[in-house]
């Protein structure tokens, strides 16, 4: 946990108050933030941007997982929540796909912190792994797609094999000094252009 900044959050003070506080005060590497309130959320972490959120509160509402919605989308980093009463088990599902790393309801011990914010690290790391990795492969599937659309344009247009045709596609790609999938949406928007009436 060395050299982190968190910003805390909290709608009051509850019985974890001054158990979160001590626990993360006594790391001389750990800079806090204090808010009171959850009004604007997605704007607080933009301007004070810590590495960690962690958010103090009775339970979680709607509004409240649509901030950190919010700020995984825009600004995404881990999020731990400590509660004091328990989500009603069909909101647990809200609360992971909010992005919530850490999710603790009561009972809450000083020497249990680290540990809690270490896995909310560790599993937000993963998270956001998965997340990069899908979008990798959603992209490299829609190149996939738009490569062989553009494929089918020019064996149609010209008369050529699918091998040919990607030749020529990645001739052309290379004389313009421009991705394969760049060029094949060329081909693509080429090939609307000429077919409009």
């Amino acid at each position: 946990m060395d050299s982190l900044k968190f910003l805390l959050a909290r709608e009051k003070k509850t019985r974890q108050t001054n158990t979160i506080e001590q626990a993360l005060s006594e790391s001389s590497c750990i800079a806090i933030e204090k808010i009171s309130g959850f009004l604007n959320l997605d704007k607080k972490v933009a301007l004070i941007q810590p590495d960690i959120l962690i958010m103090e509160l009775g339970h979680p509402t709607p509004s409240t997982l649509d901030s950190i919605r919010i700020i995984n989308t825009e600004y995404p980093i881990p999020v731990i929540i400590f509660a004091e009463e328990q989500a009603h088990s069909s909101n647990i599902d809200s609360v992971i796909d909010a992005g919530v790393s850490a999710y603790v309801v009561d009972g809450l011990q000083a020497s249990r912190i680290r540990t809690i914010v270490e896995i909310a690290i560790a599993r937000f790391q993963q998270n956001l792994h998965l997340r990069t990795e899908l979008e990798l492969t959603k992209n490299q599937l829609l190149n996939r797609k738009v490569i062989a659309k553009a494929k089918g344009i020019l064996m149609s247009s010209k008369g050529i094999s699918e091998q040919d045709a990607y030749r020529t596609l990645q001739k052309l790609s290379m004389d313009r000094n421009i991705p394969l999938s760049e060029m094949a949406k060329n081909i693509l928007c080429m090939a609307e252009i000429l077919t409009l009436n």
